[in-house]
């Protein structure tokens, strides 16, 4: 994708941030913003302060996982939660399919899909997600997050001291 087509996504965005109404900025960097790190290192904050929008595929339907950008989504526990066998990740295409917006810039809101959210994400008096392209991110508050999409509060998490992992690897929000 060229950077004519990222103005298209973010467009979209801003538009539904503004007609709705969202207290949220949207912020063009000139740089990739893809992963949790890029995103962080472009900020100048933490990797905490940012969140990924996780698209999940079930039988019956799509629906989107939010967790801060230094925790994964746990399959296990949504499919737990959602009373499904563990839905698996979307792929980039079904990504674009669903929400209107590539990987690495999926917003948390802006499309039709039922929205879990991690009780962790409200934890922070702003958070940082996916602002329609590789190259933005969205500034918002996490009670604007979770009246927008009326979404679930529910533990869908696993921490990075539960990946067994030492260091840090590159993550899509």
């Amino acid at each position: 994708m060229g950077q004519g087509s990222f103005e298209e996504f973010e467009n979209k965005l801003k538009e539904f941030v503004r007609s709705s109404g969202i207290d949220a900025e949207q912020l063009i960097f000139g740089v990739s913003v893809h992963t949790v790190g890029e995103a962080a290192k472009a900020l100048g904050r933490d990797a905490s302060d940012l969140i990924k929008s996780v698209v999940m595929i079930r039988r019956d339907g799509v629906f989107v996982a939010i967790v801060p950008g230094t925790d994964r989504v746990s399959p296990q526990k949504v499919g737990s939660v959602t009373g499904f066998p563990a839905p698996r990740s979307a792929t980039p295409r079904e990504v674009l399919h669903h929400t209107g917006y590539p990987i690495g810039g999926v917003p948390p809101f802006g499309y039709s899909a039922t929205v879990l959210i991690d009780p962790s994400v409200l934890w922070k008096e702003v958070v940082f997600g996916g602002g329609g392209s590789p190259r933005a991110l969205l500034k918002v508050r996490p009670s604007d997050l979770l009246r927008v999409t009326r979404g679930t509060t529910v533990d869908i998490r696993e921490t990075r001291e539960s990946w067994g992992l030492g260091g840090s690897e590159p993550e899509t929000k």
